[in-house]
């Protein structure tokens, strides 16, 4: 009886590791199209910020690294740099380019590196501190090319420095699987911008027509906010500044303070708070100041 139990509770560990070693590494076939991947990431924070690639990838400190188990990793703000192992099995017969896309468009940096049996390491840097007309993908989103070679198992590294919250959901794609992923969510964003604009012109109407200065605090306000949650997605990052990344990193707190501001306008003179509740007008003043 002990013997049975004893192999059986080395059967178990056996399997045990055996699906710790599969979640540590994705694997993929043809018939692969979209795939979170959060989960296989293996995530080392550098609290130092002086590791290099030579050192990151040395056996003595892949121990270093650990699963991030959940699709949408997050840490938070933090000043530290992070790095992100992903291991990829490509048991198909086609080597097919594939896109690994980070659905947070506002991370500062993001470095990528592979090695290539030809060239060596290979890196390509993208992130919004970075000029758009450098990336690789012209979409909003940080996207990176790979191409995972078929019957082979390929280690990418991605270096992660950024001013805003840590947030590293991602997917790995096909071309196909890109095209219907982009264009489903532009049309939900093409909605939105569309019911506000829509709200924006007829209350500017409104205003030209009656002079009335609250439906003018109303669409600076629609304005600004349209600006600072497109700003979120990286839209106009790509349609409209394009290069100009200095501005493109301040630009979403100082239209959220416009919004607040405009909002705030518009509740004082619209409801006439100075007439009818005298300490809540006070109290927007002062958040307005």
């Amino acid at each position: 009886m002990n013997k049975e139990m004893i192999l059986y509770g080395l059967v178990m560990c056996l399997c045990s590791l055996h699906t710790l070693v599969a979640q540590e590494r994705l694997i993929i076939d043809d018939q692969t199209e979209t795939i979170d991947i959060g989960k296989y990431f293996q995530i080392y924070k550098d609290t130092s910020n002086k590791l290099s690639l030579d050192e990151v990838i040395l056996p003595e400190n892949q121990n270093l690294f650990v699963s991030a188990n959940t699709n949408s990793p997050s840490f938070g703000f933090s000043k530290h740099n992070f790095w992100v192992k992903l291991a990829i099995t490509n048991e198909g017969k086609e080597t097919k380019e594939r896109f690994v896309a980070f659905s947070y468009p506002l991370l500062d940096v993001v470095e990528c590196y592979h090695f290539d049996e030809v060239e060596g390491w290979q890196q390509y840097r993208i992130g919004d501190k970075i000029p758009f007309s450098e990336r690789l993908i012209a979409y909003h989103e940080i996207i990176v090319p790979i191409q995972p070679e078929a019957g082979k198992t390929a280690t990418y590294y991605f270096k992660i420095s950024t001013d805003s919250s840590v947030q590293l959901p991602a997917t790995l794609q096909t071309s196909a699987g890109m095209q219907t992923y982009i264009a489903t969510k532009e049309v939900l964003f093409g909605i939105f911008y569309g019911v506000v604009l829509v709200m924006l012109v007829y209350n500017l109407v409104l205003y030209f027509a009656i002079r009335y200065i609250s439906y003018l605090y109303y669409c600076c306000y629609a304005l600004t906010y349209c600006i600072s949650q497109g700003a979120l997605a990286g839209h106009p990052l790509h349609f409209l500044w394009g290069d100009a990344v200095w501005w493109a990193n301040i630009v979403i707190p100082f239209t959220l303070c416009l919004a607040i501001m405009s909002a705030t306008l518009f509740t004082t003179r619209f409801l006439d708070t100075k007439k009818y509740t005298p300490r809540f007008h006070q109290f927007f003043t002062i958040l307005i100041v």
